[in-house]
Order: C-alpha cells, then structure tokens, then sequence
C-alpha cells in the first residue's frame, strides 16, 4: 500500500493592499531603492518571523548591490523584537499603510 504523503506546508503570506502602499506619504517618500529594500525585508520577516537586527547581515540578505546607508535608513522602519534583542519586526503596518 502506498505511504500517504504530508500536506503540503502552507507558504506564508501578508494581506498587501496596493492602493494603500501607493497612497501611503512614507512610501511615496522613500527612494525606489529603499521601497525595494523594505518589501524585500517584510517578505523576509513574513517568512522567518524576523530579520537580524545587525546592519551588515541585512546588507548579506539583501544583496543587490544594496548599501549600508540604505540598509540603515530603512532599518528604521523596523522595531527591536522584543522576544529576541538580536532581531527586529515590522512596526505596526496599520499605522504606515
């Protein structure tokens, strides 16, 4: 008889709202290097939970040619983990979007 298989791992997702990000005053501020940047790190926190909190290992996950200015600035759209100081989480969409 065969084995049964194991249902397949749901992938993580977030609800992204198109028409809020595109109307949202600190997206629209960003550069189109620093958008990238953040959307590529939300894909990462909704994957793994969290990023490093560490500058030079977000520059690692980023990659793309990315720089540690750029890295530092949209860091700061990030808070400090609170179950792990050595990770950060989004701050509250809600509120940005």
């Amino acid at each position: 008889m065969p084995k049964k298989s194991k249902p397949a791992t749901k992938n993580p997702s977030f609800k992204f709202y198109p028409d809020n990000w595109l109307n949202s005053e600190i997206i629209s501020l960003m550069t189109l290097d620093e958008e990238g940047i953040y959307i590529r790190l939300l894909c990462y926190c909704c994957k793994y939970g969290s990023i490093p909190s560490d500058s030079q290992k977000i520059l690692f996950l980023v990659g793309k040619n990315s720089s540690l200015a750029l890295i530092n600035i949209v860091k700061n759209m990030f808070a400090p983990d609170l179950n792990n100081s050595e990770r950060l989480v989004p701050k509250d969409l809600n509120n940005l979007l």
